[in-house]
């Protein structure tokens, strides 16, 4: 069967035929929609507003033993939404209706039985449904808002929650450890001193006070004794070489025998023939034997010196190579030693700093010092923000829209009655000559 499409005309008619049930339908859902928002409880909504700054709890303080702090890679939004996180924490949002009372905040709930779940959890949900918190980009400002059904309790509350904050803000920042620290200065400040006293004690006891001259010094004086030493050998070996020399001439010169005796570690001529020679004739005189015989004799003494002086020199040179020797061990102590002093004199230095700003900021967290500043106090206003009717006015307005339409397609598509001459022929496909009026 052929249909032809809806006509405006036709359109009309069903509107004007289903006008009560559209109107009806309308203003029913419209008006349902707005009782709504007359039976819901009203709420008053208290705002605050929090300055975040760039204060002494956001800045890296070095550890103990640490020299500077190690700059951490943090940006302001990430403190921003940390400073959030901890307002929307449970244990602050507990603390707050703890302090507020559940009473004062959800009487029902303080009102319920034991069955079910515990009164404080439902309170906490309810009260982080009821708690908003926000921060524009690129802004130190954090606006906090809190919905009740009671304006000076959305106050309080709202109040409350931002002395918590604070209170929390300062205990969780506050890493002072003022004791710690003080002990730990001690402990660097004795260790230092006992370094201190071992450095003195071992340069009294070496006579040690300046190792590099000390050193140049002993270099030196090693030096004009070796240079002496080397002058005093060359010499006895000339020495000994005149007294070899004196005592080959002798066993030349001499028609006697001549003996070297030994044992005593000195050379001496036995000249016991000449001897027998000179009972015999007092009067013998052999003059070149007897030149001979003297220089020996001080080739002899001139040597002999000269070998005690040698081994004087050789034992001052082995005393100076083991004073050598030891200074070279004392001062490579020495020198750990001060490494060790300068690393425990830093250690104190900054350990000492550390206690003093410490301390610093336990004075100010005592006084609640912090970069958190409510530059706009809690405040509502005394018309309820909720339930907001011109939203609701607005769904009522829209579901009784789509309600009518519903009711009108439904009249199109079900409708099994012929409302105008457009019907007809739409529906039956057949041409309409005439109409006439139903008379009574």
């Amino acid at each position: 069967m052929y249909t032809s499409p809806l006509k405006k005309r036709e359109f009309l008619s069903i509107v004007f035929k289903e006008h009560r049930i559209v109107l009806i339908t309308f203003f029913g859902l419209f008006a349902l929609v707005l009782g709504l928002s007359f039976l819901s409880p009203p709420k008053y909504e208290a705002n605050a507003e929090l300055l975040i700054k760039s204060g002494r709890e956001f800045q890296s303080r070095p550890d103990p033993g640490q020299s500077a702090a190690v700059e951490p890679y943090l940006t302001k939004q990430e403190i921003m939404n940390s400073e959030l996180e901890i307002l929307s924490s449970n244990d602050l949002i507990e603390e707050t209706i703890g302090r507020v009372g559940l009473n004062k905040l959800y009487p029902a709930l303080a009102n319920q039985g034991a069955s079910g779940p515990r009164p404080i959890d439902e309170a906490i949900q309810q009260f982080k449904k009821a708690l908003k918190t926000d921060t524009a980009m690129m802004s130190e400002v954090i606006t906090v808002s809190f919905l009740n059904q009671n304006r000076d309790v959305a106050i309080e509350a709202l109040n409350d929650l931002l002395q918590i904050y604070q209170e929390k803000h300062t205990t969780l920042y506050s890493d002072n450890r003022p004791e710690f620290l003080e002990q730990k200065t001690k402990d660097y400040q004795d260790q230092l001193d006992a370094v201190t006293k071992r450095i003195t004690a071992l340069r009294q006891s070496q006579k040690i006070y300046d190792v590099a001259a000390q050193r140049a010094q002993l270099i030196q004086d090693r030096s004009v004794v070796a240079e002496t030493l080397r002058s005093l050998e060359t010499r006895a070996l000339d020495q000994h070489g005149r007294e070899d020399f004196y005592t080959q001439r002798l066993k030349e010169l001499s028609p006697f025998s001549i003996k070297e005796e030994s044992g005593t570690g000195e050379k001496k001529l036995s000249v016991a023939t000449v001897h027998d020679w000179k009972k015999q004739d007092p009067a013998y005189v052999d003059p070149v034997y007897d030149d001979a015989v003297l220089k020996l004799q001080t080739a002899q003494a001139d040597a002999s010196a000269l070998d005690q002086q040698i081994a004087l020199q050789k034992a001052t040179l082995d005393n100076m190579d083991a004073r050598q020797k030891s200074m070279e061990e004392v001062a490579r102590t020495l020198e750990s030693l001060e490494r060790e002093h300068d690393t425990l004199d830093g250690l104190v230095r900054t350990s000492r700093a550390s206690y003093e700003q410490a301390m610093t900021n336990e004075q100010l967290d005592r006084q609640k010092f912090v970069s958190v500043d409510v530059f706009e106090k809690p405040n509502a206003s005394t018309i309820p923000t909720k339930p907001r009717r011109l939203l609701y006015a607005l769904v009522g307005m829209i579901l009784g829209t789509l309600g009518s339409g519903a009711i009108l397609v439904y009249a199109l598509v079900f409708r099994q009655t012929l409302i105008s001459a457009e019907s007809v022929e739409r529906m039956l496909g057949l041409k309409v000559l005439a109409t006439l009026p139903e008379r009574s």
